[in-house]
């Protein structure tokens, strides 16, 4: 999913236009979901067990870094490959900016 939002402000200054791309995807039984701006490096996720929705664990990552460094290995793992594949999908999406 893409969404444009417009942020501005009241005092008549230029509006600049933001793309958001949200994901979703399963591996080894985790679910994975997440977002980042098309212009920012930063996914910002959230990784459960698909059988345990409530039990979930937010990270924040950029270029394979994620900000918080505790977590369960096997959740970054999943992070990983599944944002390896959405930054995939980006490359051949037509008419992104």
């Amino acid at each position: 999913m893409i969404l444009r939002n417009m942020n501005g402000n009241v005092s008549g200054r230029q509006m600049i236009m933001k793309v958001k791309i949200t994901r979703s995807g399963t591996l080894g039984g985790y679910r994975v979901t997440g977002w980042r701006y098309l212009e920012d490096a930063s996914w910002h996720v959230k990784v459960w067990l698909a059988a345990r929705p409530g039990d979930w664990m937010g990270y924040t990552v950029t270029d394979g870094e994620f900000e918080l460094k505790t977590g369960a290995k096997t959740h970054k793992e999943t992070v990983l490959h599944v944002i390896t594949e959405w930054e995939a999908e980006l490359v051949v999406l037509p008419g992104l900016p």
